[in-house]
């Protein structure tokens, strides 16, 4: 195997597991399209991709041998709590923002505007500490694990072209979804938005009573 072909091969498999655990619809993907529906593009770019660091950073923490923290049931146990905490946070919040409109609009840029006084930063803090405390997030990391492990020990340098790779896939994809939605909110009315704001919300709920259920 050559060197080109080495790092390739290593950046396809970095690609191929951004895109495994991007793409599955879950909390994260639809506090995306939510975001985006109802505050603009920016917002749900900057939530989007700040879920992106925290893919990667569990993948350097797993590369590193530190997924045998999260062996213990106990530890499982915690981030389910804490993350269904998070998913009924950001219902509630939906809906506490549903409640406090008064009429509907016609003008779907209007919750933009809204909300132009708001820094970036807060929902890019929220894409990653979503995603840092979804408990599908971390299983899906730590099966694949042995995997990044591996890599390390096979070639030190892979893990980085890996990590480029999961980079690179999980960024593209938010990337993507981001521009779906962007494309087609221009021809959703604000009553449709808001009712899928509030059908996310709900969504939102059910995944967190599912972690709640499965995990404990």
């Amino acid at each position: 195997m050559s060197m080109t072909t080495g790092w390739l091969h290593f950046v396809v498999f970095g690609l191929l597991l951004g895109w495994a655990g991007a793409i599955p619809i879950g909390p994260v993907n639809l506090e995306i399209m939510r975001i985006n529906l109802s505050k603009g593009l920016r917002f749900g770019m900057s939530f989007g991709l700040a879920s992106c660091i925290a893919d990667i950073t569990y993948l350097a923490l797993f590369a590193s041998g530190l997924s045998v923290l999260f062996d213990f049931h106990q530890a499982i146990k915690t981030i389910a709590i804490v993350g269904a905490c998070v998913l009924c946070f950001f219902a509630f919040s939906t809906f506490r923002g549903l409640a406090k409109t008064t009429k509907v609009e016609s003008d779907v840029h209007l919750a933009a505007k809204v909300e132009k006084s708001r820094s970036l930063w807060r929902y890019g803090l929220g894409g990653f500490s979503m995603t840092m405390v979804n408990p599908f997030t971390v299983l899906f990391w730590i099966s694949i694990s042995t995997q990044a492990a591996t890599v390390s020990e096979q070639a030190p340098s892979g893990i980085w072209w890996v990590g480029l790779g999961v980079l690179a896939g999980t960024t593209s994809w938010a990337v993507l979804l981001n521009f779906i939605m962007h494309w087609t909110r221009h021809k959703i009315s604000a009553r449709w938005m808001n009712r899928l704001s509030f059908s996310g919300a709900l969504l939102l709920l059910v995944f967190a009573a599912y972690t709640l259920i499965h995990f404990l």
